[in-house]
């Protein structure tokens, strides 16, 4: 795994699988897309585990995608659950921007409903990019909070630990393939 990727995964994992979910519910604990009944209201379910989610949207993930498709990411050295999961992280994420500009830039009314759609298909893409790595969403999450401990070892945000980043002295890939070169050697 690219150390690029890697950075990707902590940054996407903390900031779009919990906060911004959190964010747009109000409610302060991670809400996952399947509270809402597709036209923007509650349903009465309860709120998804990361775990259950995975489960669930990983029946709605290709089993194989075109040989064309393959080949290319193969090429590239990738499976071809990382490279549609990264185009289509980047993709979602840019109709996420798209309402917040139309919201800032147009004076148009913040369409919450959307953003969390929109978050939602960017949380399915982190699942299908979490398949290929070979790593959970819980995992990703669980380590999304370890560095943001290490980052921010006061406890809570400042510019100076945010500038000083104490949490790139351990590599992210070593956070991931360590315990898997254990498994292998044992």
């Amino acid at each position: 795994m690219s150390f690029q990727l890697s950075i990707a995964l902590y940054g996407l994992g903390g900031l779009l699988a919990v906060g911004l979910f959190s964010q747009l519910s109000g409610k302060g604990k991670a809400m996952a897309p399947a509270n809402f009944d597709g036209c923007g209201q509650r349903s009465n379910s309860p709120t998804i585990s990361l775990r259950e989610y995975s489960r669930k949207a990983g029946r709605t993930s290709p089993d194989s995608h075109p040989q064309d498709y393959q080949q290319r990411a193969r090429l590239m050295n990738l499976d071809p659950k990382v490279l549609h999961g990264a185009i289509g992280i980047g993709s979602e994420s840019g109709e996420i921007l798209d309402t917040i500009k139309a919201h800032i830039f147009y004076g148009k009314e913040l369409d919450r409903e959307n953003l969390i759609e929109e978050a939602g298909d960017v949380l399915w893409f982190l699942n299908e990019l979490s398949a290929g790595l070979g790593v959970t969403l819980d995992e990703i999450a669980e380590a999304n909070i370890e560095k943001l401990q290490r980052r921010y070892h006061s406890g809570g945000f400042s510019e100076a630990q945010a500038s000083e980043r104490a949490d790139k002295c351990e590599s992210v890939v070593d956070r991931f393939e360590a315990p898997e070169l254990q498994r292998r050697e044992q």
